[in-house]
């Protein structure tokens, strides 16, 4: 019972993503590995659950958490994402297979009218580092609008349409 508390407690109960409380403990199994790390922010998430209710906007942020697959994801809250792309050193590898992440949430969201945006950083060591990097990269895609993809150096990955 204490063991199955434990998980629920690391667990977003909507998403089944996991949840802020989890980060130490993935930085312990991931941060090791390398890889990307993908902070998604979805554009349009307040509109949608004014114009079709909170239930289309919660069925959208399962319909992301399941585009991703075996990815360990955490909500970080609302309509923020972190996805880990681990395994790989960051490099050309890594950059296309979360650019194939990013495509999937895409389409998964697609269908309600909604889009993204996300900031993508090397993920080597520790977590603080990448974080800092991700979130500076997510507030500058943001800022050039929707559906722009940003690397924690400033530079514009691409536009998703």
């Amino acid at each position: 019972r204490l063991a199955a508390l434990e998980r629920a407690s690391h667990r977003d109960a909507l998403t089944g993503a996991f949840n802020r409380h989890r980060l130490p403990h993935l930085e312990a199994e991931l941060g090791a590995t390398g890889g990307v790390l993908i902070y998604l922010d979805i554009d349009g998430f307040k509109a949608l659950n004014r114009a079709r209710g909170q239930g289309a906007g919660d069925a959208a942020l399962r319909r992301l958490t399941e585009a991703l697959g075996e990815a360990p994801i955490v909500r970080m809250g609302g309509d923020e994402f972190l996805v880990f792309y681990g395994g790989t050193a960051p490099g050309e590898a890594a950059t296309g297979m979360a650019e194939a992440y990013l495509q999937a949430v895409h389409r998964a969201l697609t269908d309600d009218g909604l889009s993204f945006c996300a900031g993508l950083a090397p993920l080597e060591g520790t977590l603080a580092p990448a974080l800092a990097q991700a979130e500076e990269a997510l507030r500058q895609a943001k800022a050039r609008g929707p559906g722009q993809l940003c690397w924690g150096d400033g530079a514009l990955a691409r536009v998703l349409q």
